[in-house]
């Protein structure tokens, strides 16, 4: 059902200064990605990027916990800084071997590799030719890379680009949407996060709800209501899941509902719709404020407020 109320949101940003990211708490070693070997990024091949999507090749919703990036069978993948192998296995599902690299706080993943040239205990250094790309066990050519912190297990994957360089462009584009307010103790929220193709870092989503009149500043009032997903929390919580190993991806997690556009190596943008479905409202639906935020892995915070 379509909303009641569309509005005109108010924007504002809670901004952090740009730079080219590196891994928190690492030293200054140089980090580069996996298939370039270079700090600028394998950008024109990325297929798909952490956390909600819809696969490629079929439309399916999933969430992923790394990012896939294009590349032809034989070709040479790198360690991306250097470390200590830690890991080379044949996988069971998926297709190919993985490669788990041991750095200064965090590992490395390598996935659908077709020859591993590199040891268990090897030193590496960034840049370090390791193994051949392979394909997936339904013939797809591209290597999933991931990055676990602080343990190795999958658990532990968090969002790659804290581990890769990539350079901050600020915050989030955050648009509000529709409130539906048919129930209006129950209003449901829907808001859109943009992020242009060589950014893809939004980490966090959140709406709350208030009961004031229209145009109240909202800073310093307690919400009716709050629901907030956190990407990498989720990761945490649902991975490895041996009661339900298809809980990580539910389309509706803590009853927001996530619906990503398609993103390919091709996309310019990355688009993100979300419908909060558990959010309470005032009685008198003239008195709803909505305050909406969406957060990347620099700090940079989008607020959209309304009406």
């Amino acid at each position: 059902m379509l909303c009641s109320m569309i509005f005109s949101p108010h924007v504002r940003a809670l901004p952090v200064l740009a730079a080219t990211i590196f891994f928190a708490g690492c030293n200054s070693d140089p980090v580069v990605w996996p298939v370039s070997a270079d700090a600028a990024g394998d950008w024109p091949f990325l297929e798909s990027t952490y956390g909600p999507r819809l696969r490629s090749k079929d439309d399916t919703y999933d969430f992923s916990d790394g990012i896939d990036i294009l590349v032809p069978m034989y070709a040479d993948i790198h360690s991306i800084a250097a470390g200590t192998v830690h890991i080379i296995e044949q996988m069971g599902e998926g297709g190919g071997m993985r490669v788990q690299i041991r750095h200064d706080g965090y590992y490395s993943n390598y996935t659908h590799l077709l020859k591993v040239d590199v040891h268990g205990g090897d030193i590496v250094d960034p840049g370090d030719f390791i193994a051949t790309a392979g394909a997936t066990d339904e013939g797809d050519e591209y290597l999933h890379f991931e990055i676990r912190m602080p343990g190795w297990s999958k658990s532990d994957c968090v969002h790659p680009f804290r581990a890769l360089p990539y350079t901050d462009r600020g915050i989030p584009a955050l648009e509000m949407g529709a409130i539906d307010t048919t129930i209006p103790t129950s209003p449901k929220v829907t808001a859109r996060v943009v992020v242009r193709n060589v950014e893809l870092d939004v980490v966090t989503i959140s709406a709350a709800t208030f009961d004031a009149p229209p145009g109240t500043p909202l800073d310093g009032l307690s919400p009716l209501s709050e629901q907030s997903w956190d990407m990498e929390q989720w990761n945490r919580e649902k991975a490895e899941n041996a009661t339900d190993p298809t809980q990580i991806d539910d389309p509706a997690p803590n009853g927001i509902e996530v619906r990503p556009e398609k993103y390919t190596h091709v996309s310019r943008e990355q688009s993100i719709e979300f419908t909060f479905t558990k959010l309470v409202g005032p009685v008198d639906p003239s008195r709803l404020r909505v305050r909406v935020q969406a957060g990347d892995i620099s700090g940079n915070v989008a607020v959209v407020t309304g009406p």
